[in-house]
């Protein structure tokens, strides 16, 4: 079950569920009554809560899973009215292992003012600790390709002890000459992948034309032309070319 939390639901027939380890766990004993006793096992070994186990009277949660978490659960509802023992077959098993999936779409391109800062995301799927590496591809003596035939690329962030987020690339304060592109490119020990995204940094607001066009609903007001309008409503082309546009755009 590959999702972040495994719900059970108890049964009198052991109903098997597969988790991932870090995946979180959650049980529920089926109770008539809310004041009914619940004494839960595992492999016929008495639980008690603890900082791993914890237990609610009728729900069982471990936050983390792991290996050793696998194995045959049980739950006793003690009463008058107690349901038959609740059984959980839960087995934790490792994921397959395989080189880096990166998120479809990620990095974006984008659009930016000079002097806006910009953010590109690389979303990373790895089971193997990946290595994260941001990339910007370069022109040496005006090649962008090297004698291999590889290209010329500047390494701008990667993995290690004092990245904080290496999915995430920051640029502050871009000029036009950081517009080109990007690469996000991830390895592990099995393979690598990579995606990239261009930038493309514009000049500022007063140098680029946008338009809009706005619905007037009043009298003796005049269009863009000089014209005057007709009684009520009027659409008037208005050139924002004084207002500040939003500094980045997708």
């Amino acid at each position: 079950m590959e999702q972040d939390e495994a719900w059970a639901v108890a049964s009198v027939e052991p109903t098997p569920f597969t988790l991932y380890p870090g995946e979180k766990l959650e049980l529920s004993c089926k109770c008539k009554e809310e004041t009914q006793e619940v004494t839960w096992t595992k492999d016929n070994v008495p639980l008690v809560d603890g900082e791993h186990t914890h237990l609610r009277n009728d729900q069982l949660e471990i936050e983390t899973v792991e290996p050793a978490d696998s194995g045959l659960y049980a739950c006793f509802a003690q009463g008058p009215n107690s349901n038959p023992t609740d059984y959980f077959n839960i087995n934790v098993t490792e994921r397959s292992p395989h080189r880096p999936i990166l998120q479809a779409g990620l990095p974006a391109n984008r659009t930016a003012v000079v002097g806006s800062d910009v953010e590109f995301e690389c979303k990373v799927f790895s089971d193997p600790q990946p290595h994260i590496q941001w990339l910007k591809h370069i022109e040496v003596n005006g090649s962008r390709d090297g004698p291999d035939g590889l290209p010329y690329v500047r390494i701008l962030k990667h993995s290690g002890v004092n990245s904080s987020d290496t999915q995430v690339l920051t640029l502050y304060n871009v000029t036009e000459e950081e517009s080109g592109e990007y690469i996000c490119r991830v390895s592990n020990y099995i393979g690598q992948a990579k995606q990239s995204a261009w930038l493309n940094v514009i000049k500022h607001s007063f140098q680029v034309t946008f338009q809009k066009r706005k619905r007037i609903e009043s009298d003796g007001l005049r269009q863009s032309d000089g014209r005057r309008c007709p009684r009520r409503k009027c659409v008037i082309a208005v050139c924002l070319k004084s207002c500040r546009p939003p500094s980045v755009y997708n």
